[in-house]
């Protein structure tokens, strides 16, 4: 049993330094890059030149950072729930009555009663509707 875990532990060491970076070459070809040489490809040099501080500093301020965006978008989040329960907009009710000498009691029927009830409420988003189809008239046999 223990041969076998320090079998595997050397195999995964073994594995992870044959794929590390350090020991492969990176070749622009054009306006591409790639592994395998070119006929016109020129070696570039694909280490990293930070050393394992700048590294660790770069990795904390990238998830301080990560943090902080995710913070501001759950207060943003919560200031948009706080603002739609704050201005229920008002749907269905129609206007009020105007009181007083400027309403007439009896206003004459123009037929804008029927009218717009002919119409339909317009939905509140866009809806397609398919054109209906004419009826077509039949025809008479001629006589």
């Amino acid at each position: 049993m223990k041969n076998s875990i320090q079998t595997t532990i050397f195999f995964i060491a073994a594995f992870a330094l044959s794929t590390a970076a350090i020991g492969q070459k990176v070749y622009r070809c054009g306006s591409s890059y790639s592994q395998i040489p070119c006929a016109d490809g020129v070696a570039v040099e694909a280490q990293d030149p930070r050393s394992k501080i700048q590294k660790s500093q770069a990795d904390a301020a990238t998830k301080n950072d990560a943090a902080m965006a995710n913070a501001m978008e759950k207060t943003r989040l919560n200031q948009e729930a706080d603002a739609l329960k704050n201005s229920k907009p008002v749907v269905g009710k129609p206007p009020p009555k105007p009181v007083g000498p400027a309403a007439s009691p009896a206003e004459p029927d123009t037929g804008a009663k029927k009218a717009a009830a002919k119409h339909k409420k317009e939905p509140e988003y866009f809806t397609a509707q398919v054109a209906a189809e004419k009826k077509k008239k039949p025809v008479s046999a001629p006589q």
